[in-house]
C-alpha cells in the first residue's frame, strides 16, 4: 500500500519539511521530526543530534512514548526518494484512512495508534485501535481518533491528532 493518498476530507494544514538525502519517505507514511537529540540512532538514520529533518516513524530508534508524542508530525502528502535532500508537505490535521495491522472491529472514538511498545515497532502505514481502558504502556503513539464504526474492518478512518496541527509554514520555518 505504499505511495497511497490517504487523505479523505478536512483541512490538512500542511507544513513543508526538509527530508535528509539518505531518507526514503513514501506518500502516506507517518512522519516524525528529529527535534530531540540522539533520537534517530538507527542503521537507517545515524544522526546523533537535533537536525529538524523529517523521517518516517520506523526510523525511530528505541521508540518510547515521550519520543513519539514529541516528534510525531503528521502524514506525508508526497514522497521523497533517497539521494536527494528535498522538502515535502506533511499534513498535520484532517481525516485519513489507514490499513489496520490486523483485521478488527472499529468503533467511533477508539484511539488509533501507529506503534506498539511491546515490540518497539512503529508502523509507517498501518494502525491499531484501542479503547481508552486498553491504552496501557503496551500501546502508545496515538495518531488519532476513529471516526467510523465497522465490524471486521481492514482499514480505519480517523481524525489525525498531532501537536503540530495549529502550526503554519511560517511558524515551522521559525523553529
Amino acid at each position: 500500500m505504499a505511495q497511497r493518498q490517504r487523505h479523505l476530507r478536512g483541512e490538512t494544514n500542511e507544513v513543508t519539511v526538509d527530508v535528509h538525502g539518505h531518507t526514503v519517505i513514501e506518500k502516506g507514511d507517518f512522519v516524525c521530526v528529529n527535534n530531540t537529540a540522539a533520537l534517530f540512532k538507527t542503521a537507517q538514520a545515524p544522526e546523533t543530534s537535533v537536525d529538524f529533518y523529517a523521517y518516517p516513524v520506523n526510523y525511530l530508534g528505541g521508540v518510547t512514548n515521550g519520543y513519539y508524542d514529541n516528534t510525531f508530525l503528521g502524514i506525508a502528502m508526497k514522497g521523497s526518494v533517497s539521494g536527494t535532500t528535498e522538502k515535502i508537505p506533511v499534513a498535520t490535521s484532517g481525516v485519513f484512512r489507514m490499513p489496520l495491522k490486523t483485521q478488527a472491529g472499529v468503533t467511533v472514538t477508539r484511539i488509533v495508534s501507529g506503534a506498539t511498545s511491546a515490540a518497539k515497532a512503529a508502523y509507517p502505514q498501518k494502525v491499531i485501535t484501542k479503547t481508552l481502558a486498553e491504552l496501557t504502556s503496551s500501546y502508545f503513539c496515538v495518531v488519532g481518533l476513529c471516526v467510523k464504526t465497522a465490524s471486521g474492518a481492514t482499514a480505519c478512518d480517523f481524525e489525525l491528532i498531532t501537536r503540530y496541527a495549529g502550526v503554519t509554514n511560517a511558524d515551522w520555518n521559525a523553529l
